[in-house]
C-alpha cells in the first residue's frame, strides 16, 4: 500500500527511538523488534512526532538538507513514500487518530497490598523469569512492562532499607539467571528484577539502549539514578531509549 501524499500520518505511540553516529534505531514495543534508519530516515521519523503528510515532509526535507533544484520534489516524494510504506508495514505508522474504545473510569486492577519485604528464593526468581519470557513472546515488551507496573505495592521501607533490598534481590535474580535452564537474557533479567522491586513498593527505572554497529541491544535497571544490575562502563556503550511511559 502506497502512502497518500495528502493523508495525515504520525508515528505509532508504541515505538521508541534513539540515535547515535547518524543512525536512528526504532524499537517496536508491541513486537519487541528493532528497525535501523539512516540520517534521512531519522529526520523523517522526527517529523512524524506530530500529525504531518508526505508533502509536508518533502518540503521541509528539501529545505533543511538544501537539496539542489536538479532533485525534483517528485523524486524526494517517492523516496519518502517508500520509507513510510516500510514503516507502515512494520506497524510503526498511524494513519488516522483512533478514538479510545474504553469509556468511563478504568478499573483498578492492581493487587491488594501484601507484605513482600522478604527476599525471594532462587526458585521463585527462576519461575518468574519463565513467566516473563512467555509474556514477552505473546504480549511484547510494552504490555509486559505495563503488567509489571500494575503489581505495585506500598512500602514502609526507608531509603537505606530500599537500597539494601535492591542489592540483595539483584543478587538472587543473578543467581537464578545463572541456574536458569536455557538462557536468560538481560531483558528477562531486568524485568524480573523490576517486578520483584515494585511488588515491594520500590520505585526503579527500566532502561533500554542499542549499539547500532554492530547491532546489539541491552536492558538494565536503575535505582535513584544508579545502575543496579550492570556496570556504567558497559552501559555507556549504548544509546539509551527514552524511558517507557
Amino acid at each position: 500500500m502506497t502512502t497518500r501524499e495528502g493523508k495525515m500520518i504520525r508515528r505509532a505511540s508504541h515505538a521508541l527511538a534513539t540515535s547515535r553516529n547518524g543512525e536512528t534505531v526504532v524499537l517496536d514495543l508491541k513486537r519487541g523488534q528493532y528497525l535501523t534508519l539512516n540520517e534521512v530516515g531519522g529526520y523523517v521519523w522526527e517529523r512524524l512526532a506530530s500529525d504531518t503528510s508526505v508533502d509536508s515532509i518533502v518540503q521541509t526535507l528539501r529545505a533543511d538538507f538544501e537539496l539542489p533544484d536538479t532533485v525534483s520534489p517528485a523524486d524526494v516524494g517517492h523516496d519518502v513514500s517508500v520509507l513510510l510504506d516500510r514503516l507502515t508495514a512494520a506497524g510503526l505508522i498511524d494513519h488516522a487518530a483512533r478514538p479510545s474504545r474504553r469509556h468511563g473510569h478504568k478499573r483498578d486492577r492492581r493487587p491488594l497490598a501484601r507484605p513482600t519485604h522478604t527476599l525471594p528464593s532462587v526458585l521463585e526468581c527462576t519461575q518468574l523469569i519463565a513467566v516473563i519470557k512467555l509474556r514477552l513472546r505473546f504480549s511484547g515488551p510494552g504490555r509486559t512492562l505495563r503488567w509489571i507496573r500494575r503489581q505495585v505495592s506500598p512500602s514502609t521501607l526507608s531509603v537505606a532499607q530500599q537500597e539494601m533490598t535492591v542489592r540483595d534481590i539483584e543478587r538472587v535474580v543473578a543467581r537464578a539467571c545463572a541456574w536458569y535452564p536455557g538462557r536468560a537474557e538481560c531483558l528477562e533479567r531486568s524485568l524480573a528484577l523490576l517486578l520483584l522491586l515494585v511488588r515491594r513498593g520500590i520505585t526503579a527505572t527500566f532502561c533500554m539502549g542499542v549499539h547500532p554497529k554492530p547491532f546489539t541491544a541491552h536492558a538494565w535497571i536503575e535505582f535513584r539514578g544508579t545502575i543496579v544490575n550492570d556496570v556504567p562502563e558497559y552501559v555507556e556503550r549504548y544509546a539509551r531509549f527514552p524511558d517507557i511511559a
